[in-house]
């Protein structure tokens, strides 16, 4: 029964791990959707949705991703985590593409939690870390993930307000 248990945890370890790795995977290729406005009603809509009004406020403070503007058609995107990426605007013959993709993905414990540096929670969080960082484990991706699978449908919804 023992042996049976054993197998199970190192399954379910390697399985956990496989499924943060193809999370980090598909952050970092982002995604791509064409909108049929210019890229200035696009990057407008963008601006709107992330850091205008109380929605805008309530989402960036409980859904821990943040957008500044880069220039007429680039953004840069943060996570409280630690993680950060990019959200590209160009012309398209259908009107604009948008391009979101994560740069880098925070890899170990979550900050938070390392401030725990005393006694012998810090060490364990401590040894966390390190096998975290061994073995590759961002605990941020998925969350970054959803959040780009999130974009179209909120950069659409913004500019159907504007155009209204």
């Amino acid at each position: 029964m023992g042996i049976l248990i054993t197998i199970l945890i190192i399954a379910a370890l390697v399985g956990g791990i496989w499924w943060n790795r193809q999370n980090a995977k598909k952050a970092m290729e982002g995604v791509s959707f064409v909108v049929p406005y210019p890229p200035s009603a696009v990057a407008a809509a963008v601006e709107r949705a992330h850091n205008q009004g109380a929605m805008a406020a309530l989402r960036g403070t409980f859904g821990g991703m943040s957008v500044s503007s880069l220039g007429p058609s680039g953004f840069a995107t943060n996570s409280k985590m630690g993680d950060s990426g990019e959200i590209a605007i160009s012309r398209d013959p259908a009107g604009s593409l948008v391009t979101a993709r994560a740069l880098e993905l925070y890899v170990g414990v979550p900050p938070k939690q390392l401030n725990h540096s005393g006694g012998i929670w810090g060490l364990s969080v401590n040894i966390s870390h390190g096998i975290y960082r061994m073995l590759g484990i961002t605990p941020g991706s998925a969350k970054v993930k959803r959040w780009q699978n999130g974009l179209e449908g909120r950069v659409n919804k913004a500019i159907a307000k504007a155009t209204s």
